[in-house]
Parts: C-alpha cells; structure tokens; sequence
C-alpha cells in the first residue's frame, strides 16, 4: 500500500501543496471534513501526473466561497445543483470542491442530488478507480478510503463501472470511458465492456445533460495529449454528441507539438506550467468564428474561458521581463520565466507567435536560457 503522506508531500507540485494547504484552512475555518478525491487519489497511486485537483467536504461548498476567495483562490464556477465549486489557485492550479452527495436518476441523464457521507459519495462515483478518497483532516491526514477496492483494479489497469447501472443513468460516462482508455492506456473489464456496448447500441448518449456536456467538451482542453483523445471521441462517435463542428481536423498538429516540446523543456527547468488554455486554442484554431464562439460558450468553467481569451494580453507582457539584454546573466532571465509562468503561464500565446521556442539543458555549472523566437523581442 502506497504512503499517501509520503505522496502528497513529494508528488504534488509545489503550486498544488500550496492549493491544498489553502483548503484544508478553509475547511478548518468553516468547520468541515476535508477530502481529496477523483482523478489525483488514481493518479497518484498509479504514478501518473496528477493535472487537476478535486476535494470533497461535508457540508455545502459553496458556503467555502468566500473564505477561499479570501485566501487567493479565484472561482472560475460554480453549480447550485450539486453545491460545487471550480476553482484556480496560484501557479494555475486547477481545483475542484464538490460536496459529498448521492445521486438519484428518475430520469437517465438528469440526477437528484442529496448530501451524504463521504464513504456514501465515492460508492456512486464512475469507476472503482475513482472511488477513493483520501483524508485530508487533522488526525487522518493521509488516511485512504477504498470502499470498491479501486486499488486492485489500478493494479490491473482496468475501468470497472461502480455501478451495473452506470452507463445508463449517466450516458456522460460513455465518453469519459473513451478519454480514460484514451489517456491511461486501460481497459474495460468484461462486464464493463458488455455494459458500454449494449449502453451505445441503445443510444443512452441521447440523454446526456448539457452540463455533462459542457464539463466533457472542457476536459479535452485538459488532457495532456488531448489530440489523442480528441481522436478517440471522434472515433467513437461521440464529437458529434459533444459538438459536431469539432474533429481532429479543426487541430493545429504542428503548433501543438511545439507547445508539447515546450511543456517538457518547461518541466526540465522546474515550471510546472499549465498548458490548458494554449492548448485548446490550438485544438480550435481551425474552427470558424461562430463555431469558436459557440463552443466557448459551452464550456463549464467560465473562469476557464476567460483565460483562454486573454492568452493574447499575457504573453504581451512575457518578453518585456523575460528576454534580457545580452549583458544579464542567463539565470536571470531563466527565473524571470519561471515566476511568470508560475503565475499565469497558460497565457503563453503559440498560435499567434509561436515558431520556435527552447530552453537550454542543465550545464555542469549553470541553467541557461537560449535566444527566443516564440514572442518578438522588446
């Protein structure tokens, strides 16, 4: 069994740690059971980079508004139905707080939400693999709660439904199995194979809710090879669910690579830099404008849109501070970068400028950052 102490401490970027330290206060301060669940527990215990954050509480979320706000953290959304936050830390931490509920399903696609326990919550999640939690609170700190033995199927490397009923009362989950085997490389147990076939061929995704719709549609932007699964949805059929116009056609492949090159050069150095917004403008840039606004008008997280319209203005200002005269030493202009991508780097505007862009490697003696083409110089 896995540390999990040992993990949060030394597999969370520094801007993550810092995110969670930021909440676990926010719930002392109202009084709440903290829980970190979802994506980051699997990605975790996997080894696979943990790219988003999602918490869970006792209690309503929303009444964490302001006290987060407070504490630095911007609220991109918000969602009344099922009292939840989506939240962005400094370092563009994405991070969720979702209150701990069950759900009812009179009709597919459209669930009743009901608070509830946190062992309640993780068994009405998607997959087993999802379904753990660990604690965040004084004196469990680092607890882990397993209730559908997600971790064996980790192990395994497979998706198992958490419920038989799963695809059927939330057609979402069709698509998100597709992104899942997508990014992880995992496959479907028997049973949930089965179930996903017999869901599609009764055409289920007909039911798929506009906010179901709307979080999918976004999660493409955050994927980290998100043409990939952008393909896998095509494939599937399930763009044509999601937004028709959108297809791996509409994808700018060669700035997008260049941004994934960047990503790693980026990482090397120490950035953790979050790509999401550079990205979907990539994976966009051949729609039209009324189709690009449509589909920004789609998206969950409003905070999230608003970052992507301002990549232009951000990386105006990046080269007044991080391109140095000749006579500055490379360390200084190699730091300037890293607090500025720290704080907004997602601002990094590829389509319109990008042609080359490199960090040089780790000498013996210094870091040193190499003559850039991607912004023009000041």
């Amino acid at each position: 069994m896995p540390d999990y102490i040992y993990l949060l401490e030394n597999r969370l970027s520094a801007d993550q740690q810092n995110a969670l330290r930021q909440m676990r206060e926010a719930a002392r301060e109202a009084s709440m059971l903290l829980f970190l669940t979802g994506d980051a527990v699997r990605d975790l215990t996997s080894g696979h980079a943990v790219r988003g954050l999602e918490v869970s509480v006792h209690g309503n979320a929303l009444k964490l508004k302001k006290i987060i706000e407070k504490l630095g953290g911007n609220v991109w959304g918000e969602d009344e139905a099922s009292h939840s936050l989506y939240l962005c830390f400094p370092g563009t931490v994405r991070l969720d707080v979702v209150s701990a509920h069950r759900n009812e399903y009179p009709k597919p696609g459209k669930p009743v939400f009901h608070s509830t326990s946190i062992q309640e919550d993780l068994r009405r999640r998607d997959f087993t693999v999802n379904a753990m939690a660990i604690s965040l609170n004084e004196g469990s700190f680092g607890l882990l709660m397993d209730p559908l033995n997600g971790a064996a199927d980790i192990e395994s490397r497979t998706l198992r439904l958490a419920s038989n009923y799963g695809f059927i009362e939330e057609p979402a989950l069709l698509i998100r199995a597709t992104r899942y085997i997508a990014r992880l490389g995992w496959e479907m147990d028997q049973k949930t194979q089965t179930r996903y076939e017999n869901a599609k061929g009764d055409g289920v995704i007909e039911y798929l809710s506009e906010h179901a719709r709307s979080e999918e549609l976004e999660q493409i932007g955050h994927e980290e090879d998100a043409l990939k699964v952008l393909q896998a949805l095509d494939a599937e059929g399930w763009t044509k669910v999601l937004f028709p116009a959108w297809t791996p056609t509409k994808v700018d492949e060669e700035k997008l690579k260049a941004l994934h090159e960047l990503a790693v050069e980026l990482l090397v150095q120490g950035v953790h830099a979050d790509m999401s917004a550079a990205q979907m403008q990539l994976l966009t840039a051949k729609l039209n404008p009324k189709e690009l606004s449509a589909l920004k008008k789609q998206m969950l997280r409003p905070g999230f849109v608003e970052e992507w319209n301002n990549l232009d203005s951000m990386a105006a200002g990046l080269p007044r501070c991080c391109w140095p005269r000749r006579t500055r030493p490379p360390r200084r202009a190699t730091s300037c970068l890293q607090r500025t991508t720290r704080k907004r780097f997602s601002g990094l505007d590829l389509p319109a400028r990008a042609r080359r862009f490199s960090i040089a490697s780790t000498s013996s003696s210094r870091r040193g950052l190499r003559r850039v083409s991607a912004f023009p110089m000041p």
